[in-house]
């Protein structure tokens, strides 16, 4: 989802006054100390729900679980909560038409 929204252009995303301001040695000269940072870098990041971003230790105590299981735990939940939607009859007659060869 985050990639299909696209990323807004905006003065505030691009954030030139900031760019400016830290280059010229304010906020500590460092992006992350400087108030927009703190603002806007939750919306501007991609936080991955499969990807683990605990440290080693903590990923340890959680159980070690390793990416390719994560992937293979959430394939299996949506396969067993997913409901399909039953098709309209104009589909269905529309499949029809097409093994048909129509």
């Amino acid at each position: 989802r985050f990639f299909t929204e696209g990323i807004p252009v905006n003065e505030k995303t691009l954030a030139l006054e900031v760019i400016e301001r830290v280059a010229s040695g304010g906020s500590d000269s460092m992006f992350l100390m400087d108030d927009h940072t703190f603002e806007h870098f939750m919306q501007a990041q991609f936080l991955p729900a499969l990807l683990d971003r605990n440290r080693y230790d903590s990923w340890k105590e959680a159980g070690a679980t390793d990416f390719y299981r994560r992937c293979n735990i959430e394939a299996k939940r949506i396969l067993a909560e997913h409901q399909v939607e039953p098709k309209t009859d104009e589909v269905l007659k529309g499949i029809k038409i097409i093994l048909q060869g129509g």
